[in-house]
């Protein structure tokens, strides 16, 4: 098309050389009308492909999404795979692929029994690319698709991002939290230990240095992170574990160990993580013991028989106390939630 253009074009400038000024204006007028004439043609051939590709990729995305729910289907629906672990991930793989679009999010999320829908939205919240420096559009976004039950607590997932991006600089990440509204405060630490474990996976000694530099309140939780982090690395290679740690002040020891042992994956049974336990300095065997009970409880989130027949396989009965101790701490079907809320109806597009 073009072409033809270019071509209509050079012959009316020859024909305009030669004749007189009323033929000029005829012929300025009849250029007028092609090109109008092209030019309409254009668009309405562009709207054509538009709806046809438009059309095409709604047929793709519904049977993206099919794909999506009959993949969580799978994983929440068989017994042999109902634990928290499977459903956080798939909820944090929705989140990346789908990311904002959480018309398409929360009705995937309906495909998921009541048991498991707080460890797939927390799942999203990890996944989803948050434009963290517009809080109000994050806000909306939760409260017009999320169910309230669930809304607030993905509130870290915006300061998560931020600590991602701005994970080199303690003095971004402190001036971001100054200036985060109330409702998005509580969840700061969550939201910074989480995005810079992310920004800084490839050398997590790396983050020691930045997270002493923050704010007293925040160190906790991101070495609590640090240490899930290094589990799902170097799982029982205690010999690299203990070195990094060494780095670090001891009065945060504590808080790595526990998310060591919430962060290491070798099988759904107590006794490899007593043994792995029992090679760690005995002044954190309480801590580590409250993090296998972390395990226990999301190994067999719906069912309190097999949480019950794994603390009586636990060989160190002393521990006994601090394992339930954090069963209690966590909500989930075997201590008997509250009955959540309908789900909220899709609002406007923010």
């Amino acid at each position: 098309m073009p072409v033809r253009i270019f071509l209509i074009s050079s012959n009316s400038d020859l024909i305009r050389q030669r004749q007189s000024p009323g033929l000029k204006a005829l012929y300025n007028v009849f250029h007028l009308l092609i090109f109008v004439s092209v030019f309409l043609t254009n668009c309405y051939v562009e709207d054509d492909v538009n709806e046809t590709e438009s059309r095409n990729a709604s047929r793709e995305s519904a049977n993206e999404q099919e794909t999506v729910v009959q993949t969580i289907n799978a994983e929440t629906l068989d017994a042999s795979r109902q634990n928290w672990f499977n459903v956080f991930f798939t909820g944090e793989n929705v989140g990346r692929y789908y990311n904002l679009d959480f018309v398409v999010i929360s009705k995937i999320a309906r495909a998921i029994p009541e048991p498991f829908r707080s460890q797939f939205y927390d799942g999203v919240a990890h996944g989803v690319n948050w434009p963290f420096e517009d809080l109000p559009k994050c806000r909306r976004l939760l409260q017009n698709y999320v169910n309230p039950r669930y809304s607030e607590m993905m509130y870290f997932g915006p300061i998560q991002s931020m600590a991602k991006a701005y994970g080199d600089s303690a003095g971004k990440i402190t001036e971001y939290v100054k200036r985060l509204p109330p409702d998005f405060q509580p969840y700061a630490a969550k939201g910074i230990s989480i995005g810079l474990m992310r920004y800084y996976k490839l050398d997590l000694s790396q983050a020691i240095p930045l997270i002493l530099q923050l704010d007293e309140s925040l160190r906790a939780a991101c070495f609590e992170e640090l240490g899930w982090w290094l589990g799902e690395r170097h799982q029982a290679d205690l010999a690299t574990i203990n070195t990094i740690i060494a780095q670090i002040p001891e009065k945060y020891h504590g808080e790595i160990y526990h998310g060591y042992i919430r962060g290491v994956e070798i099988i759904d049974e107590t006794a490899p993580y007593e043994d792995v336990i029992a090679r760690i300095d005995p002044a954190y065997h309480k801590i580590c013991y409250q993090a296998l009970g972390w395990k226990i409880l999301n190994w067999n989130w719906v069912d309190p028989d097999n949480i019950e027949l794994a603390l009586k396989n636990i060989r160190r009965k002393d521990m006994l106390p601090a394992v339930r101790s954090e069963l209690q701490k966590l909500e989930g079907p075997p201590l008997g939630p509250p009955p959540p809320p309908p789900d909220v109806p899709p609002g406007k597009q923010p």
